[in-house]
């Protein structure tokens, strides 16, 4: 099977587009005649001429571009277009090799080409328009939209908008996250444009200093009015102190810890302030702040700066960690918690999960897993290469087993090296790269540097996005061993996640060595057990016949468990390695249920591991059934329990 990304550089535009499926052969006919009866010196290139005869989006065209390395380079581009001549370039390029920076400025600087030619051929190059912004005059209320420091740094600047679309001016047309950052920023859709970098910098000039870099506070001044205006997404002054505050702060971390909460959710709106408590898996109110709307805006913008996060953003989800001291103050009052911040049209809400230090690298025969699957696991660390998935729903404990990979890891003297966001804990003796989109660096961009380094094995808390994935299972091919989490129900569903973004069935067969596939139940309480007959409902639903002797165990409730009858969680787990057949099948691009049946054929399912936990009194019957799929119940019915059924629960 012909491996498509690796040998995409190798061939035309239009074929790889006929390749991937996006064009059929009597379509690329069509497109090159629609090229040929162009103009000569203003041809348009064939993947241009495709999104205007709408085979493709624009979007999609750049990510194929960007991905098999097929959009012209711009010293080529000013060659074919006759901007300079082929030694200007070798020229510049030995300059450029010598002094560094960007081939652009170089040529600018050595006057081979003026701004507005090179700003020509960018737009040319990323398929953009071009514009010039001599005699177009800034309108101060566009302002608010780009913070004056990241425009400087970006080369950007607001230039027009018309509703909901925000037009944005760019010097560098190559910084593509630029715009889904500032799309995320300012909840608008952003076009941009290219514009020479010294008109850029002259109208932001412009822009920023009237009004005195703030336009609300020009309209509000010339509105005669004496209040100062609100910035969205930031509270009202506090009556609190920043020292009350955070003594107001460290009680509730204290109450929270003293009543056995995993999480702390704080949400504040225009009418409400309202604190929740999760403790197990169940999630109550709590009132410590009374309802109230301002002591909970004001509690929010303190966990913001503690988190390192833009107290002013109240829009999207922003993710930090954050140390803070509980109500005595002292080095053992010392709480770390991961904050998740999400915003919607009632307000903003915090989600505080606290993090137990001494459990940064947990071994990994004590997270709760069958001793038959940490020896699978141990065996699949021997390799070389190749990638592991840790796939499961979100909240099922997948980046705490990662955290134990790596353990195992570390232990055997190999070379380990991480990419997350954000750094829950710091660990001794392993590089992790803290991914920041904002600085550029992201996921991708920290994957390239590393292997390039070769680590020994390389563990990503997230797989998300087409080109890692790619550059994930395409390094894992060679020597470093590759670890990642993915949200997927199971191990079938895993590697169809895989092919759906876009990586090559024939690179996921080879290189997939196995999925861990989890979920997590509440474990019933030690203080409280008590014996309990489930309903007949829930019998049948595991059973074709009631066992014969089963006694069923669940926790009464006390004060240890806050009245839950659980206490801590446990984990139910479907270990996949695929066998010989089942990699045909994945290069295939067989159906994933048909793959899912085989695997539940082969080795099981989560709901025999539930069921088997239940029988030996883990958990009950009810909570293995809140977890686990109805369809794995009912293959479960027809199997019975991973393990052996027992008449009396071993705790």
């Amino acid at each position: 099977m012909t491996h498509v990304p690796s040998a995409g550089k190798y061939r035309p535009i239009g074929q790889l587009l006929v390749d991937l499926g996006y064009l059929g052969t009597e379509d690329l006919k069509r497109v090159l005649k629609a090229q040929k009866d162009e103009p000569e010196g203003n041809k348009r290139s064939v993947g241009a001429l495709c999104v205007e005869m709408g085979y493709l989006s624009k979007e999609r065209l750049d990510f194929i571009l960007e991905r098999w390395g097929k959009r012209l380079k711009l010293g080529e581009l000013l060659v074919n277009r006759g901007r300079i001549a082929p030694r200007d370039l070798d020229w510049a390029l030995a300059e450029q090799k010598k002094a560094g920076g960007k081939l652009g400025e170089v040529l600018v600087n050595m006057g081979l080409i003026d701004e507005t030619a090179l700003a020509e051929v960018l737009a040319e190059q990323f398929d953009l328009p071009s514009v010039s912004l001599v005699g177009m005059r800034p309108r101060p209320e566009l302002g608010r939209f780009i913070n004056p420091l990241y425009a400087s740094r970006y080369g950007v600047v607001p230039i027009g908008r018309v509703g909901s679309l925000l037009m944005v001016a760019t010097s560098d047309p190559a910084r593509r996250e630029v715009k889904a950052e500032l799309e995320q920023s300012t909840g608008l859709r952003i076009e941009m444009v290219v514009a020479p970098m010294s008109e850029v910098a002259a109208f932001a000039r412009s822009l920023y200093e009237f009004g005195n870099a703030d336009p609300r506070a020009a309209s509000a001044s010339s509105a005669g009015g004496e209040e100062k205006p609100t910035v969205p997404g930031m509270p009202p002054p506090s009556v609190e102190s920043p020292e009350e505050l955070s003594d107001r702060l460290g009680r509730i971390l204290t109450d929270a810890i003293t009543q056995g909460a995993g999480e702390l959710h704080i949400r504040h709106d225009g009418a409400i302030g309202q604190t929740r408590l999760r403790v197990g898996s169940l999630l109550r109110d709590w009132t410590p702040l009374g309802g109230s709307p301002v002591a909970a805006r004001a509690l929010m913008r303190t966990l913001k700066e503690m988190a390192g996060l833009d107290v002013a953003e109240a829009r999207g989800t922003q993710e930090g960690v954050l140390v803070a001291r509980g109500a005595g103050g002292g080095p053992s009052d010392r709480v770390a918690l991961r904050m998740t911040l999400t915003s919607g049209p009632e307000g903003e809400t915090a989600a505080l999960h606290f993090l137990d230090e001494s459990r940064a690298v947990p071994p990994l025969d004590q997270i709760g897993l069958r001793d038959t699957v940490c020896a699978e696991l141990e065996s699949v660390l021997e390799h070389a290469g190749g990638v592991i998935l840790i796939a499961g729903p979100k909240g099922s404990g997948k980046r705490t087993t990662l955290r134990a990979l790596l353990g195992r890891l570390v232990a055997r003297g190999k070379v380990v090296d991480t990419i997350e966001d954000p750094i829950l804990y710091p660990i001794e003796g392993v590089f992790q790269a803290q991914v920041d989109a904002r600085r550029g660096c992201t996921y991708m961009h920290h994957l390239e540097r590393i292997l390039a380094l070769n680590p020994d094995a390389v563990l990503i808390d997230r797989i998300g996005e087409g080109a890692l994935a790619e550059l994930a299972f395409t390094g894992a091919a060679g020597h470093p061993l590759i670890a990642c989490t993915i949200q997927a129900s199971g191990g079938a569903a895993a590697a169809a996640r895989v092919l759906q973004l876009g990586v090559d069935p024939a690179l996921v067969a080879s290189s997939l060595r196995a999925v861990l596939s989890q979920r997590l139940l509440r474990r019933n309480c030690p203080h409280c057990l008590v014996t309990y007959r489930p309903e007949a409902s829930v019998i049948d639903d595991w059973f074709t016949s009631p066992p014969v002797g089963q006694v069923w165990w669940r926790g009464r409730g006390c004060e240890r468990c806050q009245g839950t009858g659980f206490l801590h969680r446990i984990r139910v787990a479907e270990f996949w390695r695929p066998s010989d057949d089942e990699r045909r099948w994945i290069a295939q691009r067989v159906e994933e249920p048909i793959l899912q049946q085989r695997i539940l054929e082969r080795i099981g399912c989560h709901g025999q591991d539930a069921l088997a936990h239940a029988c030996e009194g883990r958990t009950t019957l009810e909570e293995a059934m809140r977890i686990v799929p109805y369809e794995e119940i009912a293959f479960t019915r027809s199997r019975g329990p991973s393990r052996p059924m027992r008449v009396s629960a071993a705790l």
